[in-house]
């Protein structure tokens, strides 16, 4: 037999098929991560500032990129209601890692969006130059100590800024 009829051989056809799809099948399970890390994935928190109402999104992707997303719905401020709409501030572009305990979040991101926010006929708009991203900066999520639990759908993040500031500990639900 000829080395071209023994590659046309049905037998060799199927291996090769049955590799393609491996390949592609293990591709979507590392950039979905579901064969590995149980920190990836999409974590909602409620967020509070300056009297608004709103979540935080953290997104930890396979691929070892991260992203947040702060939205505002509104709040009270000083016995005035606050209605707020946008799709919300992300900062995108960071990278991530953990260890058992740590997750290190580090990165030059960049930063899209706006939430407009209404009280008494008062327009304001955040912006990225104007929000804290609730403590969510690259700077204060180095190192950060985590805990998962509730079967890894609850992620409690602690985090301590450089320099003399304050632990702030997020806890955040898996977005299914």
């Amino acid at each position: 037999m000829t080395a071209s009829a023994a590659d046309n051989r049905p037998g060799r056809e199927t291996v090769k098929n049955v590799s393609k799809l491996v390949m592609v099948f293990g591709g979507a399970m590392a950039l979905c991560g579901c064969a590995g890390n149980p920190l990836v994935g999409t974590w909602t928190a409620n967020q509070t500032e300056g009297g608004l109402n709103g979540t935080v999104a953290l997104t930890l992707a396979g691929d070892g990129t991260a992203s947040v997303n702060l939205n505002f719905t509104g709040g009270m401020s000083s016995g005035t209601t606050l209605t707020c709409t946008g799709a919300g501030i992300t900062q995108s572009g960071f990278r991530w890692t953990s260890t058992a305990t740590t997750l290190s979040v580090t990165g030059t991101p960049t930063c899209a969006g706006s939430i407009t926010c209404t009280a008494g006929g008062n327009m304001q708009t955040l912006d990225c130059s104007r929000l804290s991203m609730g403590g969510m900066g690259a700077s204060t999520l180095d190192a950060s100590t985590y805990a998962l639990s509730n079967n890894n759908n609850t992620l409690t993040v602690t985090t301590t800024p450089s320099g003399m500031g304050m632990a702030t500990t997020l806890t955040f639900t898996r977005r299914m």
